[in-house]
Order: structure tokens, then C-alpha cells, then sequence
């Protein structure tokens, strides 16, 4: 052997030496126990314990919707009632039913107050200023004799009709709150027309 290592390294040749592996066993101790387990009488498999897992929890994905200064729950505060448009356009009973669903009726209090009118019409108004809004007039009892849904009649002092209105006789026996152009006066109109009705509730104390 040596012989041949000595020839081996006169040409450069050198034999590598083996390499030693050895396997590395931790203590016993530092291993940790199994989780307890049962075996199904059975099959005589072994029955994992249940897990259980905490809770998850998720961020909010939006913040919750807050009103804008003058509003509650999305109704506009004037005086001591409130104010909203229906969604989407009807005839006039349907406008009024709408308010009704909506927890109110259609507007009356605070058609009759002429500054009251003024600063929900300007906040609440849509629309172009001849497309006007149901409010709760009408003169279905009688022609040319005008009422409030609340029963009291429509005097003088208490509406303010467009120039030459009403002028609808016997068509027009349902009214509606011009835009801001015509100073949001009153006009009659046929009941059937598309209009949103505004609508009225009670701010509760």
C-alpha cells in the first residue's frame, strides 16, 4: 500500500480519505410527547384529538354611513319635521303611499310655512324647475276647491300658487311644488304624471 501511494504521488495521484458519517439521535428528553390519542375499538385506527382554532376576526371592509350636517337616518331636518324625496318618481297616490311606507306622508307642515318651503325646497329640490314636486294638495274632493291631506282647506295665506294657476278646472286636481325659478310656488297638475313626492314626518322629541 504504501508502495503504491508513493508511486501514486509521484504523478500527482493522492487517494482521498474516506469519509466518516455519523448519525446524530437527540436525547430522549428533548423530544416532545405525542398529543393524547384514542383507537377506534374497530378499525383500531387512531382517533386525532378535535382542534380548535381561536375566532378570525375582519377588518371592516367600509366605514359605516354617517349623515351630513342637517340629516338623520338620510332625512332632512327643518323646523320640527323632517324631510326626504321618494326613490324614484310616481303618480300622485302612489307618491303619497310611498311617503306612508317610508314612515311619513307627503308633505304638508312645512308647504304651508313659506320659510320652511324655501330651505327644504333648496336642499331637496331635483329635477328641472318645470318638473315640479307632489306635495300633500289636492282638490280630488271637490274641483277648484283645494284641500291638505291633513284635512285642512288651503287658504290664502297658507299657499302660494305659480301666476295663473291653477288652471287645470277639472284636470289638474293634484299640486305640485315648482322649482326654484318660479320662487317654489304652487301649480296644479294631472295626479297621473310622474313626479317624486316629497315627504314629511315628525322629529320625535
Amino acid at each position: 500500500m504504501f508502495t503504491l501511494s508513493l508511486v501514486l504521488c509521484l504523478f500527482g495521484v493522492t487517494l482521498a480519505t474516506p469519509i466518516r458519517h455519523e448519525h446524530y439521535f437527540p436525547p430522549l428528553s428533548t423530544i416532545p410527547p405525542l398529543p393524547p390519542f384514542t383507537i377506534d375499538p374497530i378499525t383500531y385506527e387512531t382517533i386525532d384529538p378535535p382542534r380548535t382554532y381561536p375566532p378570525r376576526t375582519y377588518p371592516p371592509t367600509t366605514d359605516p354611513p354617517t349623515d351630513p350636517p342637517g340629516y338623520e337616518d338620510g332625512w332632512y331636518l327643518a323646523g320640527d319635521f323632517a324631510y326626504k324625496l321618494t326613490v324614484g318618481q310616481h303618480s300622485w297616490w302612489a307618491g303619497r303611499m310611498a311617503c306612508q311606507a317610508m314612515g311619513g306622508d307627503i308633505a304638508v307642515n312645512g308647504v304651508r310655512n313659506n320659510a320652511i318651503r324655501w330651505q327644504v325646497a333648496q336642499e331637496l329640490y331635483v329635477g328641472p324647475v318645470w318638473i315640479g314636486l307632489w306635495v300633500g294638495l289636492d282638490g280630488l274632493e271637490t274641483d277648484m276647491k283645494w284641500k291638505w291631506t291633513d284635512g285642512q282647506d288651503a287658504k290664502d295665506e297658507d299657499i302660494v300658487w305659480s301666476p295663473s294657476e291653477p288652471n287645470g278646472d277639472t284636470r289638474e286636481n293634484c299640486g305640485e311644488m315648482w322649482g326654484e325659478a318660479r320662487r317654489f310656488t304652487m301649480n296644479d297638475n294631472p295626479c297621473c304624471d310622474k313626479r317624486y313626492a316629497l315627504c314629511e314626518k315628525k322629529i320625535e322629541s
